[in-house]
């Protein structure tokens, strides 16, 4: 991921400790989904974020995470429902 700076120019939000030549080098990396969030009521009332603590992770097949933040991800998603119910008869994958 990047930020823009204040001088307009980019720059990575986590720069490796490493020099990375090839995409094929660089480490797997994750996007959040918001799916659901599970914590003990306690962590919550002491904490500041999520990642204070200690964090498992499930990983969600990109069909089944997507995010909808924008009318345009509202009709990708609608559209890729009517192919799925369509073209697989199932919407249970």
């Amino acid at each position: 991921m990047v930020t823009t700076c204040e001088d307009g120019l980019s720059r990575l939000v986590c720069p490796p400790e490493n020099t990375i030549c090839r995409r094929q080098d660089t480490p797997p990396v994750f996007d959040m989904t918001t799916v659901a969030y599970v914590a003990d009521p306690d962590f919550i009332l002491k904490r500041n974020a999520i990642f204070e603590g200690r964090v498992k992770s499930v990983l969600v097949p990109p069909k089944r995470a997507m995010d909808i933040d924008t009318p345009l991800d509202l009709k990708v998603a609608e559209l890729l429902l009517s192919e799925r119910t369509t073209d697989m008869g199932d919407t249970n994958d």
